[in-house]
Parts: C-alpha cells; structure tokens; sequence
C-alpha cells in the first residue's frame, strides 16, 4: 500500500512539474526565457533568470551561459541587455525595401520599447572567426545590404552546413513545415588550401556581420530564421517581421506630413 502512495504521489508529482514547464514555454516560448513584444524591464529579469540558469564555467574558468540545442551548444550571452539595441532612424537609412527584415538579427532589437529580435549563435571555435572572408569588389555589384564572403576554412564550412541541415531536422519537428528552405552548398576541400570564391548573397546584418539562411519558420506570429553567420556559426533569429518590415518602419520613420491649414479669424 505505501509503495502505491509513493508512486501516486510521484506521479502527481511529475504532472504538476510538467504542467509548470508547458506554462513557461507557452508564456516564454523563445528558449523558455524570451518572448516578443516583451518590455526593457522583462526581458532584463528574464535575461538575468537566464544567467543564474545557464551558468557554465569552461575549462580555463570563463563563465559563459549555454544552451544545448539538437547536441550543438548555442552561447546565450548574445541575448543578454548589453547585446541589446533600439532601432532608430540611422538604421532605417540603411535599409531597403528590397532588404529582408532579417537586417535586423544578429542582436536583439527593440522598437518603440518592445523586443522585435532575438539572435542565439553556435559556440565559436578557434577558426570561426577566419573561416569567412569578405569579397568587397564582388559585393559592389550586388543590391543594397547583399555580401559575398570567399571561404578560406572549407571544412569549417561544412561541418556548419553538416549542423544547419540537422537543426533543419530538429526545427521542422518543432515548428512544422518551413515555409521557405534555402540550400546552402558544399564546397570540395583544395589541397593547397586557399581561400575560395562562394557565389552565395548573404545578407547583411544592421549591427555587423552577414547571414546566409537555411530555412524559416513560422509560428503563432513568429518566425524564425536558421542558417550560418559570417562569424562562422549557426545561428537561429526569432523575430516580428510585420513590425520589422520595411514598410511598416518607413511609417514609423517617416509619418505621412500633415496638409498645414492657415487659420482663419
């Protein structure tokens, strides 16, 4: 009889933790810590519950805040307020309306007081850094905030891409059918190992740095943007792209000018 009390009760146990973790992730369904729309005030509480959560020591002693996604560990500094900014009327100038509201990734982005981006990269390797190189003369002849890196790591490279099509498994399990993939190509390993030409457009990030998409996904007003930074990571973007349209920001930048009437008397 007390082993059924003690199983009862476990189970009870079990399903009430249960409930309280669906709860959380329904409430704060970016990484169970962040939602869009949240205040400077939320998203500062939620970002230091992140910290005393996520807290690891590397091996030399550096505190670092990680989270383990599909066995590929993600550095969740980036979310935190010091990588945060408001989209203000210098950004907007950089923008086009031919430009992808994915300008706005890479950090987190507030609009009039509420998060409209979040950005979560791969943890970097000694490489990362290295393994993209921008092409600045083929650039010139691309559209506004388009890039093309040559590669000078193809390893690296593929071993991103290796990683960016299993995320693709994993998120597609999460968020349903993409409703755009993108190929991301392989590149053949030269035994001389210079850098070599890669053709892809990348699109330009707002802060710094460039992003080559994966895959996206939407859902219940979100979406969500998968592939590789320039930095030489995977990276997943969270993000209002109605809000961070070019249009929509052209209203908010640029208010229609009201007809000015003389007053008479």
């Amino acid at each position: 009889m007390r082993c059924l009390l003690i199983v009862f009760s476990l189970f009870i146990t079990l399903s009430v933790h249960s409930q309280e973790t669906d709860t959380l992730l329904s409430q704060y369904p970016i990484l169970g810590y962040y939602r869009l729309d949240m205040t400077y005030e939320e998203h500062y509480n939620q970002a230091s519950k992140m910290k005393e959560e996520c807290s690891m020591k590397d091996s030399i002693g550096i505190v670092r805040h990680l989270i383990l996604i599909n066995g590929i560990k993600f550095n969740i500094d980036c979310t935190d307020v010091s990588s945060c900014h408001d989209v203000r009327a210098m950004d907007f100038e950089q923008y086009s309306s031919n430009s992808s509201p994915v300008f706005f990734t890479g950090d987190s982005y507030f609009l009039d007081g509420k998060l409209m981006s979040i950005t979560i990269n791969s943890l970097p390797s000694d490489e990362s850094m290295m393994c993209y190189m921008p092409n600045f003369l083929s650039t010139m002849d691309l559209p506004k905030n388009r890039a093309v890196f040559d590669i000078s790591n193809v390893a690296l490279h593929n071993k991103l891409i290796n990683q960016a099509n299993n995320l693709f498994i994993y998120l597609s399990e999460k968020y349903g059918k993409p409703i755009e993939e993108y190929e991301i190509k392989k590149l053949s390993q030269k035994q001389n190992n210079t850098s070599q030409k890669y053709n892809a457009q990348w699109y330009s990030l707002c802060n710094s740095g460039a992003f080559l998409p994966r895959a996206k996904w939407q859902s219940n007003g979100m979406e969500i943007v998968m592939g590789i930074s320039s930095n030489g990571t995977v990276s997943i973007s969270f993000l209002n792209e109605k809000e961070l349209s070019y249009s929509n920001l052209e209203k908010y930048f640029k208010p229609a000018e009201r007809e000015q009437k003389i007053t008479t008397w």
